[in-house]
């Protein structure tokens, strides 16, 4: 199972959660599996397996057994860098395909080839071009499977990806042909090329899904699989964090694990950042070790909670052009955003500066990857999560928090349609509001709306008509009704995480993996 990033090792987004993961349960179902995973400056204790010399930079695979998966690593050269995804990702990717078919020749001198790769998303999915060549020249029968976790626009040279191969033939959906025939259907895009030659495309929606396949192009015989990811988190893990920093007190009553998370965020510098992080910061006026950045919320309030990496995807914007909107309506709104720096996103932090020297009352700002003794707590102690996406194939985060009990305020795109129970269409069996994907009316209005109605489990029962005034939506309103609505939505949160397990992802990937007929059969 090849992989750019990993919990295991570097992780910056939703991605690192997955390979690792379906591993785990292959495992368990009686799959001999090992990811391959670049260091990314990681220093791992293993035994040498694999060395090559690459446009004069010296990379080692090393074996290890790592959070009980067995791995290969590929340390040296351009994965010396702790930014997984900084510096010249499309050589990267050149330089990881020629180590991974390597690794497989290797396998191939020792008896001991595997049956199937497979590869997540572009960077690591171009080693399944070099493959594809390598399998054709040999007559051999291993499976490759493409995931697609997010498109990407990734373009490669002609010559570039010639580089990686075995001979000029490649096998794909039209059958053994010239490599050049399938580089110029895909006109060098890596999203196009790769699932035209992968034995089986797979993304994690089925809404998804169709979007892969208008992007290669509909014209072409591909039928691309969901392969919805699993929970991250499971609803007894988040207790146990929660009574780590808040105690039993802090499980009972979500007031108190939320003064105990702002109390922590505000006190010190909690976040992890890289030194070049933390000089850019300082630049454009962020400085994380300063005081004034530990400062926090001057009163208690509602808390709202957004997450992620820093980038037009995430649909900051439309959250952040929304606060003044949903302030209006409800002042005692607090939003906390947990977000990671990135290459790229620098005009976008400077930008979220300036709304929060304007918003300090109402906005706090985490920049770094925040511990999970914290970051989890976190999603316990918020009235609402807000997932602003402008796409999302699937959305891990909305399965975090809902398995912390918190509903869901999420843009109606991508996988966010297939977790996110919305309320106003079946009740108390809500997870949370889907609302137009990019609106800002929309976004303010029902953030406003569902986190007054969180509200109501710390008012007294003679405010309840007053804040039940002050929800715009009748639907949402009229939720109220109902004995106990804020405590039955967080059940039907949890309730909804349970039914996203890892063990139904991996019974649908086998699926696909026993569905595909290898080449000769």
């Amino acid at each position: 199972m090849l992989t750019f990033e990993s919990k295991t090792t570097r992780k910056v987004g939703g991605l690192a959660e997955v390979p690792p993961e379906l591993a785990r349960n292959l495992t368990g179902r009686s799959f001999e599996t090992t990811l391959v995973t670049p260091s990314h400056g990681l220093r791992i204790e293993g035994g040498v397996v694999l060395e090559e010399e690459i446009a004069g930079a010296k990379y080692r695979v090393l074996t290890a057994r790592l959070d009980g998966l067995d791995h290969y690593i590929v340390e040296g050269g351009l994965f010396e860098s702790g930014d997984v995804y900084g510096g010249d990702l499309p050589s990267k990717a050149l330089v990881f395909a020629r180590i991974v078919k390597g690794l497989f020749e290797k396998s191939l001198r020792e008896g001991s080839s595997p049956d199937l790769v497979h590869a997540h998303d572009w960077h690591s999915g171009i080693s399944l071009v070099g493959l594809n060549s390598l399998i054709v020249k040999e007559g051999l029968k291993p499976r490759l499977v493409y995931h697609i976790h997010l498109l990407s626009k990734a373009w490669f040279k002609r010559e570039d990806l010639e580089g990686i191969l075995s001979g000029r033939l490649v096998g794909g959906v039209y059958g053994v042909r010239e490599f050049s025939e399938y580089y110029d259907l895909s006109q060098g895009f890596a999203d196009k090329l790769i699932p035209l030659l992968a034995d089986k495309t797979v993304t994690v929606s089925a809404d998804y899904a169709k979007t892969v396949e208008k992007w290669v192009g509909l014209k072409h015989p591909l039928k691309v699989e969901a392969v919805p990811n699993g929970s991250p988190w499971s609803p007894g893990m988040v207790l146990e964090h929660v009574q780590k920093l808040a105690g039993a007190k802090g499980v009972e009553d979500r007031a108190v694990t939320r003064r105990a998370v702002l109390r922590e965020l505000c006190s010190k510098n909690v976040a992890e950042l890289s030194e070049e992080w933390y000089k850019t910061l300082k630049s454009l006026g962020v400085d994380p070790a300063s005081d004034t950045w530990h400062q926090c919320f001057e009163e208690d309030g509602d808390l709202v909670l957004s997450t992620g990496r820093i980038s037009r995807q995430k649909g900051f914007e439309v959250l952040l052009k929304a606060l003044e909107k949903t302030i209006v309506r409800n002042p005692r709104l607090r939003l906390l955003l947990m977000v990671i720096p990135v290459p790229g996103s620098e005009s976008l932090i400077e930008w979220m500066v300036r709304y929060l020297r304007v918003y300090e009352r109402n906005l706090k700002i985490v920049f770094g990857r925040v511990p999970k003794s914290l970051y989890v707590p976190a999603h316990y102690a918020t009235r609402v999560y807000v997932a602003p996406s402008l796409y999302e194939p699937f959305g891990l985060v909305a399965l975090e928090a809902m398995a912390s009990g918190t509903p869901v305020l999420a843009s109606n795109t991508g996988g966010f349609k297939t977790t996110v129970l919305d309320l106003r269409v079946v009740g108390l069996k809500g997870t949370g509001i889907l609302f137009e994907t990019g609106s800002v009316e929309q976004l303010a209005s029902y953030l406003s709306d569902l986190t007054l109605l969180m509200s109501v489990e710390e008012v007294e029962s003679v405010e309840v008509g007053r804040v039940a005034e002050r929800i715009a939506d009748p639907r949402v309103r009229d939720l109220l009704n109902e004995h106990g609505a804020p405590f039955v939505i967080r059940r039907s949160c949890v309730d909804r995480s349970r039914e996203f397990g890892w063990g139904m992802s991996v019974l649908k990937l086998v699926e696909v993996y026993t569905g595909i007929q290898p080449p000769g059969d």
